[in-house]
């Protein structure tokens, strides 16, 4: 279930307007996504991946306010270090994807 689950927002958010992803979010979409990230195969996490991708950019444009709520909340979830967790998950692509998403949202040197 989770796994359908993961696919279904993660394929949402890919074809969702910011309106829609805002909706996602409101329904606790970045929750189930973070919860997601080790609980699950490689091809499913990858998707966990992508549509985190997808919500964190759309919050992007809140930054106009001064901030990027969605990534408060992924923040308040630990959602960046359970992502960097999985460096070490022994799959160098997640390890790679992971990291593109903490670097595009991160500023780390």
């Amino acid at each position: 279930m989770k796994r359908q689950a993961a696919h279904a927002i993660s394929n949402a958010c890919a074809e969702a307007t910011e309106s829609q992803i805002r909706q996602m979010v409101d329904l606790g979409a970045i929750h189930c996504l973070v919860e997601m990230i080790h609980e699950t195969d490689a091809e499913t996490t990858s998707a966990v991946i992508k549509g985190l991708d997808n919500i964190l950019s759309t919050g992007e444009s809140d930054e106009d306010r001064g901030r990027n709520e969605f990534l408060d909340q992924f923040n308040a979830l630990d959602g960046a270090r359970k992502l960097s967790a999985l460096e070490t998950c022994g799959n160098g692509e997640l390890a790679a994807e992971a990291q593109c998403v903490i670097d595009k949202f991160y500023d780390i040197e």
